[in-house]
């Protein structure tokens, strides 16, 4: 018999144990899909913090990496705070709001798409390179309705 209320006592336990974790387990998750599914940025330091306003992004992105910085690193960075890059070589770039284009230009696009409500926000970035190094920054900004 006492093995028995004993085994029922470790279940209690156990059961009040387990839930707070099965709970807790997903809510954490929760909130790293919350800040674009990753952690890794957080604790390195590398968190780029987004906006709606495109100045901003690049701002931000300017204090992760600077002008001069391994274009290698700068894509790593993007790439930590869920950002898709693709390399492009010798290819036409438009710059943001102004409509101006430049030729022949070395440079990773990068985007990231972010459910909200009915919305899916975007944010695209344009690293431009030379010589292995990065050289400008430039944001773009949108949404898309479902």
């Amino acid at each position: 018999m006492k093995d028995g209320k004993k085994l029922q006592q470790g279940m209690r336990r156990a059961r009040k144990l387990i839930i707070p974790m099965l709970i807790s387990i997903p809510c954490l998750f929760l909130f790293a899909q919350c800040h674009i599914g990753a952690i890794a940025p957080i604790l390195t330091g590398k968190k780029i913090w987004l906006s709606d306003k495109p100045q901003l992004v690049e701002q931000e992105i300017l204090r992760q990496v600077s002008i001069g910085s391994s274009i290698e690193t700068a894509r790593d960075v993007m790439e930590q705070n869920g950002f898709e890059c693709r390399y492009y070589k010798n290819e036409t770039y438009y710059y943001r709001g102004t409509g101006a284009e430049s030729r022949d230009i070395d440079f990773y696009a990068c985007g990231l798409n972010k459910p909200w409500f009915f919305l899916t926000k975007t944010w695209s970035v344009q690293l431009e390179t030379k010589q292995g190094k990065l050289t400008r920054v430039s944001a773009s900004y949108g949404y898309v309705t479902l």
